[in-house]
């Protein structure tokens, strides 16, 4: 029977070009689900913007605590009192060594009072002094000079640790920063513009930021650079910063983000599924953890907090967390890689908690083409974990030919995606003109659960459309799918077309919320029909009647010889599936090793039936270790590399061609403990000796009296087995890994002949001349890679390479015929 084609929609990169309303994407593999409710941010009252920005800091996890060595401590930075530590759970008030207790600065009074105050006139002429020193005319060209520190000391407005341990502080009146090494005493002090309200700083791996929030710019300062003007398009409000990273992102008003991978300008993006971002934290190179404020700091209410991936389209809504007391100061990753959040008795560490759901989202497909015309679309299947109270409605809609390019509409992006997707003219358009069109649209009905992939007993050889599916690796009960997870199906009834496009509605809770992974439909359409003789279809009536009644038999069927058409693919070792490797496997008595990857053991599946027949060879043997390091390995044989000495009687004026005189053999590096088993038991030998040499030296008798003899020579069976035994060395061309090494000796030691001895020589370092020459080898078999080559002198230092010309050889006019003659080196 004629089995129908499978066109698959799964995974990020399809889903994107799908259109979305109030629904995103999520997790690995990529499954579409309703979208986050942002109102929800604001639930416990208004949200007092201004009491959180007045609240907030900076906090940084130093290696020991300011008065004690222990493990580490937190450093909290609060605006309106100054520095606090953690301890015990509790903050406590720190003053820096060497200076009085740090005061509120005018601008922290200023918030607090809600009164502005002005710096007095000695005040501001010490501030125009220093802004035309640092500055120079115009504010350019960001050359700060370092100047006294003063005293006392402000409170920080924030706080930032670099990777060498030292503490960058900022003051906001004046606007300084201070730099404090690891003592925790101010080592530098570097004024900003008179003009610059600094509201947070932040180190990265390349350098510090600071964000002015009385004008949208930065301040950046690299590593052995000078300080760098940048302009943003919005007012900076925090910023994201860690100094094992090299990405820093900075939070602007109007929902957007600038992203900085280096001293240059930023990447602006929209910051998506957010009402009232604020403070945000890295928790990885490509991750940052951004909170959305409600009601005011320190309010028992949860505050939530949104991970954001990085890329490079923008920020993308992942994961939601949430935390009780925040208090606004700051959040900081802890010593034990926990999120912290600062309350006002101590910290506490965020919990996982999902945000709330939009109740409703539809999904609207690309065209899915067929390639035939009027072709009847047969079933859909649906990959989706639906929970209790939430449901998946599916419509469909085909047609012989596309919409107009002047009608057809962009795709709305996922409420997670940052950026509209970019425009691809290769992509299929949509099927609606207007989001809410209903017209051309038939309803599938209810969709029938069945387990999950019961329709693919084996993952697809061919599609119509790439699916670059990541439930390819679930398939199987190596790895199960995922939990909840079934398949729907359901029969498409639209007209006949060449293009499908399906529209699927997504109902839940505020809770609860369908995920749907993977779509997959058939077509054309299969029918019994196809095996009756032409009479059955004489009359149309007649026909479309037993059409309809021998459709109930067709589903199962069709999976019947589905399934018996994939038996011979079993039987191969390129096409069967993962997870029937270990099967086929044991038809040759093959066992694979859990350390060996998916194209190894398809490699060795299809020679195991030459690698057995020339098993113990070196032919065999070399197969199989090159199989199993991916490299061209060779064998080298001991005795193939033993020497043909040459005896020379008297005087050789231009030295001995070859090793010289050699009598007998060196036997000492051939007679030394090579197996691991007998290292172990050499070094037994050896402690076991020196204990009873330290019990004479100390005026006593060891028992018993006589030491006990070498175990290994006087085992004359292994003293046979190290000096006569086959010795044979294998050069691997690989970087040597552990697990790589512990392959090959395995697969060495169980397949190698009897009573033979062997080891390694790996050639990922050393120098090679060609394709052949090793300059530098060690004798094989007795070091694990190269020596490396040393010339005892530079050449054309006095050393030549090959033979050299006499200086007097006779040359006419230049030199005397009379002249004495060396003899030739």
């Amino acid at each position: 029977m004629r089995q129908p084609a499978m066109l698959h929609l799964t995974g990020r990169r399809m889903w994107e070009r799908c259109d979305h309303d109030a629904t995103r994407i999520e997790g690995m593999p990529a499954r579409v689900t309703l979208a986050t409710a942002v109102s929800v941010a604001g639930d416990g009252g208004a949200v007092n913007f201004g009491a959180w920005r007045a609240a907030m800091g900076a906090a940084v996890v130093v290696e020991c605590p300011p008065d004690l060595c222990e493990g580490s401590a937190v450093l909290l930075a609060d605006p309106r009192r100054g520095l606090f530590v953690l301890r015990d759970g509790k903050w406590s008030a720190f003053a820096m060594p060497g200076q009085p207790p740090p005061q509120p600065s005018p601008a922290s009074r200023e918030r607090e009072s809600g009164r502005p105050e002005f710096p007095s006139p000695a005040s501001r002429g010490r501030v125009a002094e220093r802004s035309e020193a640092g500055w120079g005319a115009g504010g350019a060209p960001l050359d700060f000079a370092p100047s006294a520190p003063p005293a006392p000391s402000a409170a920080p407005r924030a706080l930032s640790r670099d990777l060498h341990g030292r503490l960058w502080l900022l003051d906001d009146a004046p606007p300084a920063v201070r730099l404090l090494g690891r003592d925790f005493r101010v080592s530098a002090r570097i004024p900003l513009p008179a003009d610059a309200n600094p509201i947070a700083i932040g180190c990265t791996n390349w350098g510090v930021i600071v964000a002015d929030g009385a004008s949208p710019r930065l301040f950046l300062h690299p590593w052995g650079g000078a300080w760098i003007g940048v302009t943003l398009p919005a007012a900076p409000r925090a910023i994201a910063a860690d100094p094992r990273f090299a990405t820093a992102v900075v939070m602007l008003d109007g929902l957007r983000v600038a992203i900085l991978n280096g001293p240059a300008a930023p990447a602006i993006h929209r910051l998506p599924a957010i009402a009232k971002p604020l403070h945000a934290l890295m928790t990885a190179s490509d991750r940052v953890l951004i909170a959305d404020v409600a009601g005011t700091p320190g309010a028992q209410q949860p505050t939530r907090f949104t991970e954001y991936l990085l890329t490079e389209s923008g920020p993308e809504a992942e994961g939601g967390f949430a935390v009780r007391g925040f208090d606004g100061r700051a959040i900081w990753t802890g010593a034990d890689g926990r999120v912290m959040a600062s309350t006002a008795t101590g910290a506490r560490a965020l919990y996982a908690q999902e945000p709330r759901f939009a109740t409703d989202g539809v999904v609207e497909t690309f065209a899915l083409d067929s390639g035939v015309f009027a072709c009847v679309w047969h079933r859909i299947f649906l990959d989706a974990c639906v929970p209790p109270g939430t449901q998946i409605e599916v419509e469909a809609r085909t047609a012989d030919t596309l919409p107009p390019q002047a009608l057809q509409r962009a795709p709305r992006p996922p409420a997670d995606r940052s950026e509209p997707v970019p425009e691809d003219r290769a992509w299929p358009p949509l099927g609606s003109l207007t989001p809410e069109e209903q017209i051309g649209w038939s309803a599938l009905g209810i969709l029938d659960k069945r387990p999950a992939y019961a329709d693919t007993p084996l993952p697809p050889f061919s599609t119509a459309i790439p699916s670059e599916d990541p439930l390819h690796d679930a398939r199987g009960s190596a790895n199960p799918p995922p939990e909840g997870m079934v398949t729907l199906e359901g029969v498409i009834k639209a007209p006949p077309g060449r293009w499908l496009w399906l529209r699927l509605r997504l109902t839940g809770t505020e809770r609860r919320a369908p995920a749907l992974f993977a779509l997959r439909a058939t077509c054309p359409r299969p029918s019994l029909m196809d095996l009756l003789p032409a009479y059955w279809r004489g009359d149309p009536l007649s026909a479309d009647a037993t059409d309809r009644s021998l459709a109930l038999f067709e589903g199962f069927v069709t999976e019947t010889d589905a399934r018996i058409s994939a038996l011979r693919h079993l039987l191969s070792a390129t096409t069967t599936p993962r997870e029937a490797l270990e099967w086929l496997a044991s038809f040759v008595a093959l066992v694979f090793d859990t350390r060996v990857d998916e194209d190894v053991r398809r490699s060795l599946l299809n020679e195991a039936m030459t690698l057995w027949r020339q098993r113990g060879t070196i032919p065999g043997l070399t197969r199989l270790l090159s199989i199993l390091a991916r490299a061209p390995v060779q064998i080298i044989e001991g005795f193939r590399l033993r020497r043909e000495s040459t005896a020379v009687l008297g005087t050789a004026d231009w030295g001995v061609l070859g090793p010289g005189l050699q009598i007998g053999d060196d036997e000492g590096p051939e007679t030394a403990p090579t197996e691991p088993w007998e290292q172990q038991l050499a070094l037994k030998h050896v402690g076991l000796t020196l204990r009873r040499a330290a019990i004479r030296a100390e005026g006593g008798t060891p028992c018993p009296e006589a030491d006990p003899p070498d175990p290994l020579e006087a085992d004359a069976l292994i003293r046979f087995h190290r000096r006569f035994a086959h010795r044979f060395t294998v050069v691997v061309p690989a970087c040597r890994t552990d697990d790589l090494a512990a392959v090959l000796d395995l697969a060495t030691e169980t397949h190698k002949p009897a009573h033979t001895i062997h080891d390694f020589c790996w050639l990922d370092a050393g120098f090679r001349l060609g394709a052949g020459s090793l300059v530098g080898i060690a004798r094989i078999g007795q070091r694990p890679g190269f020596a490396p080559a040393i010339l005892e002198a530079p050449l054309g230092g006095g050393r030549t390479i090959g033979r050299a010309l006499p200086e007097d050889r006779h040359r006419l006019g230049a030199t005397p015929l009379t002249q004495h003659r060396t003899r030739w080196p």
